[in-house]
C-alpha cells in the first residue's frame, strides 16, 4: 500500500498519544520502515520508529527543534543568501526567521550521532513558496523549492 493510500484510507491507522505532541499517527509501515507523523505547535513532523511507536530519539529532536535550528542558523542564513543571490532574487533579511516560517521537519535517521533530516520553510512573501533544506549532521547538502 502506498503512502497516499495510508494517508487517506479509511482503514484505522495506529496512533499513540505523546505527552509533548499529543496524537502521533503511523502513516507508513512496510517491512522495517515505519513513519510516524504528528504536529508540534505549527510544525508538522515525521519521524521513524517501530510498528508500535515512534522513535524516542527522533521525538527528542523535534521537542528541541529550536536548539537544533539555532545551531544551524548561520548556515541556513548563508544558504538562503547564496540561493537567492544565484537566482537574482531580493534578499531582505538578516536572519532566516525574518523571512521564513518553519513548516515541517522530517527526521530520516540518526547515524553515528548525526541527524539526517529535511527542514521545510515557507516564505512569508508572495508567492509563499516552500523551501526544503536537506541536512546531514551539520552540513546542508541540498536545497529544493516548491511554488
Amino acid at each position: 500500500m502506498g503512502l497516499l493510500n495510508n494517508l487517506f484510507s479509511s482503514k484505522h491507522q495506529p496512533e499513540v498519544t505523546n505527552p509533548d505532541f499529543g496524537p502521533v499517527k503511523l502513516i507508513f509501515s512496510k517491512r522495517d520502515k515505519h513513519i510516524w507523523s504528528g504536529r508540534h505547535k505549527d510544525v508538522i513532523f515525521s519521524v521513524r520508529g517501530t510498528n508500535r511507536e515512534p522513535d524516542e530519539k527522533h521525538l527528542k529532536i523535534i521537542k528541541n527543534i529550536n536548539y537544533h535550528l539555532n545551531i544551524l542558523g548561520p548556515k541556513i542564513n548563508r544558504k538562503f543568501v547564496k540561493e537567492f543571490s544565484a537566482a537574482d532574487l531580493e534578499i531582505d533579511m538578516e536572519n532566516w526567521p525574518d523571512r521564513f516560517e518553519l513548516r515541517s521537519v522530517e527526521i530520516m535517521m540518526i547515524f553515528e550521532n548525526e541527524i539526517y533530516w529535511n527542514i521545510t520553510f515557507q516564505d512569508k512573501k508572495d508567492p509563499f513558496a516552500h523551501f526544503t533544506l536537506f541536512v546531514e549532521g551539520d552540513r546542508l547538502t541540498d536545497f529544493a523549492i516548491d511554488t
